[in-house]
């Protein structure tokens, strides 16, 4: 693992940690090393709060671009190690409020790219749009308005998810406005027989409903009353969960509902940890990231049958001997909002 500042390379890491997450603006990193005050390039890695811009690759293949956030120093008669550990570039929209300077917090015909843009811009944020959310991305919303106190990344993902928008981030540090490729092909099988592979299944039923309603309340500025309910197929007794739609009007009411059914789908959740970091079954090795689809078949884990998941996050860690991969996977089904069919069954 090589982290980049300057364009000058660094790679005497004793441990390292990458953490990679779909449907998060900030992935973050950690690394550990010895820290020689005395040379200069040292410095610029680990002088404290100076923010530097940093990118980090393994075997060439970019994978992920940042900001250094925090050190940790250790002095005493024995050589310490050094740790430092940041995230992706707009991570910090999900630190930061929205600044006085681009008040007020009403927003009136504008796009939600034109909105992401304003916001962004201010902290050096580039935004991308992925081609499969364009036309989402450029329909005008009619008004606008954020609370005080709202972050960047917290008044964006409102207005995002009601157009089943994702926010996420490039590898090269931009903020990405995307949807989840679920009908990809499979980029790897994994079996519980396969060497070096463990793998887990949890699900919480307690935060599952078999019924799941969303209501809309008409407003006194004419909008409809509206309500949606959807059944959930992996909950077999009566249990009820009712939610107000907060924004959009009646003819999103069904979407907010398909919303809320793919929220408790994340209650199933497959967890695989692997002695290496790369796919291997497409005949490349490619470093495994997020937004892929995978194949698993885990008859102890109640998996009988090859079932499709979707990697939503991949987290890299290792040291000088060893190298582990733990994927984090849900359902297709939470990011595609259909009614998926139950795979217990």
């Amino acid at each position: 693992m090589i982290l980049k500042v300057k364009n000058k390379k660094f790679d005497f890491w004793d441990e390292f940690r990458v953490s990679l997450v779909y449907d998060a603006v900030g992935s973050v990193f950690s690394f550990v090393g010895l820290f020689d005050s005395d040379f200069a390039d040292h410095k610029d890695l680990f002088k404290p709060l100076s923010f530097p811009s940093i990118s980090v690759e393994h075997n060439g293949q970019l994978l992920l671009t940042g900001t250094i956030l925090t050190h940790g120093f250790n002095v005493s008669s024995v050589p310490n190690n050094t740790s430092l550990q940041g995230y992706s570039t707009p991570g910090v929209l999900e630190d930061s409020q929205i600044p006085v300077s681009l008040y007020p917090l009403q927003s009136d015909k504008r796009t939600l790219k034109e909105i992401a843009e304003r916001l962004s811009e201010k902290f050096g944020v580039s935004v991308e749009v992925d081609a499969a959310v364009n036309s989402e991305m450029t329909k005008k919303f009619d008004t606008t308005i954020a609370n005080e106190g709202d972050t960047v990344k917290g008044y964006l993902n409102s207005l995002a998810s009601q157009r089943n928008i994702v926010l996420s981030h490039t590898k090269e540090g931009k903020l990405l406005f995307t949807r989840a490729n679920v009908t990809a092909e499979p980029k790897a099988r994994f079996d519980e027989d396969a060497p070096g592979v463990s793998i887990s299944l949890k699900t919480s039923g307690q935060k599952m409903s078999q019924e799941i309603t969303v209501q809309r309340q008409e407003s006194i500025k004419g909008t409809n009353a509206g309500e949606s309910t959807l059944i959930n197929p992996f909950v077999p007794v009566f249990r009820s969960r009712v939610k107000s739609q907060s924004s959009g009007d009646d003819n999103e009411t069904e979407s907010a509902a398909k919303s809320a059914l793919a929220a408790q789908l994340k209650n199933i959740k497959l967890t695989i940890k692997t002695d290496r970091w790369e796919w291997l079954s497409d005949g490349n090795a490619e470093v495994m990231t997020p937004n892929n689809i995978i194949t698993v078949k885990s008859p102890n884990n109640f998996i009988y049958n090859d079932t499709r998941f979707f990697v939503e996050a991949v987290e890299l860690t290792g040291d000088r001997t060893k190298e582990t991969a733990v994927l984090t996977c849900v359902l297709p089904e939470v990011y595609s909002r259909e009614t998926p069919t139950n795979i217990f069954e």
